[in-house]
């Protein structure tokens, strides 16, 4: 049935356009939030990020989800939280790995993130292991959504770290195409998802009010 639709595309309106973004709508939930833009060396920060609509462009399932982090962060603190759920595939589930490279493309992703895990691009066998050599989460409908996927990750001590040091992270996605196995490139414009904060090495020291008689 993908193939199909592929070959009805190539019919009906000659070459995809591959600068059409997949990605239409997402959210994050951060918990703490940040005080005044800051944190505190050594807390550790829940993310949830959620994609509410992924729309398929030429044929492209969501593969990866994966954050990159500014200095601030301690990035050996970082764990993944729970098991995102499989939306539309018939078989595979989301597996925290690193690193990723694409069969199609032949792109490395070192960085560990959630990554959709099936069976070499079909819909039966079993998953082994590698993300970069199939399909995503994904089935032949127009959009898809919603899927969650958490994390957590702690800033850094100071030092280390600055006063002031950036604290921002970076989430970006990646389509069966650009890190999979489907041979039809789509979902390259999609924008990354950017949280920012700084971490606070010096932090405001309230004193009790001394009366003198």
């Amino acid at each position: 049935m993908r193939f199909l639709i592929i070959i009805l595309i190539f019919i009906l309106y000659g070459l995809p356009v591959i600068a059409q973004p997949c990605l239409i709508s997402d959210v994050l939930k951060v918990t703490p939030l940040p005080v005044n833009g800051t944190y505190q060396p050594g807390t550790t920060v829940k993310f949830c990020y959620t994609i509410t609509y992924w729309e398929n462009v030429n044929d492209n399932y969501l593969l990866g989800v994966v954050p990159t982090f500014a200095p601030g962060w301690d990035v050996t603190t970082l764990t993944p939280i729970g098991q995102p759920a499989t939306v539309y595939a018939l078989w595979g589930f989301w597996i925290w790995t690193s690193p990723v490279t694409g069969t199609t493309s032949g792109n490395t992703i070192p960085y560990p993130g959630w990554w959709f895990d099936n069976a070499d691009g079909y819909f039966w066998g079993w998953p082994d292991g590698n993300p970069g050599n199939n399909w995503g989460d994904g089935f032949n409908t127009v959009g898809h959504g919603p899927w969650m996927f958490c994390w957590e990750i702690t800033t850094s001590s100071c030092p280390p770290s600055v006063n002031g040091a950036s604290l921002a992270m970076k989430i970006l996605t990646h389509s069966d195409s650009e890190m999979g196995s489907w041979t039809v490139l789509g979902c390259d414009t999609d924008p990354a998802y950017i949280f920012s904060a700084t971490i606070d090495c010096c932090p405001t020291i309230y004193t009790s009010i001394i009366s003198h008689y």
